[in-house]
Formats: structure tokens, C-alpha cells, sequence
């Protein structure tokens, strides 16, 4: 199966979604190309699906793929949950 490529992989953080679900995808992965987020999934699918030159390790971290934060509030309390 060949992978689709993309710019960027940003992979195993806590991926915390804008979807209608707000979901919170543990060991999640993002695929980027260009200025469009074109996956958001567990690692493992988003690794089966794509391929990129740069990539992230967001362990330990929290990805918001979509917030645009305007004002720089809406990451701050997330900043102290521990997961």
C-alpha cells in the first residue's frame, strides 16, 4: 500500500479535536500539507495513510489541530492539566 505524501506529520501527542465530537485522540497524529490539516486520527492510522520528510514527535504534548487562538487564552488553561 503506498502512502500519500504530505509536508508535515505532527505524531503521538494528546490530540484534542475541534470536531462536533471534541474528541481527545491519545498517541493521535496530524497530516499536513501546505496550509490544510488533511488527517486527524490515531497514530497508527495516520501513519498506514501518509508519509512526510518533516516530522514532529508531540509526546507528552497537547495538539489543538484548527483552534486559531486570537488572544492567547484558550490554551492557557489546558497548560495546567496533567493527563
Amino acid at each position: 500500500m503506498s502512502r500519500t505524501p504530505v509536508d508535515t506529520l505532527i505524531e503521538g501527542g494528546f490530540v484534542l479535536t475541534m470536531d462536533p465530537q471534541n474528541r481527545l485522540i491519545e498517541n493521535g497524529a496530524v497530516a499536513v500539507k501546505g496550509k490544510s490539516i488533511v488527517a486527524v486520527d490515531t497514530l497508527d492510522k495516520v501513519q498506514q495513510a501518509y508519509t512526510a520528510h518533516t516530522v514532529i514527535d508531540a509526546s507528552n504534548k497537547v495538539v489543538m489541530p484548527g483552534l486559531v487562538d486570537t488572544y492567547g487564552h484558550a490554551g492557557h488553561g489546558l497548560s495546567l492539566i496533567h493527563i
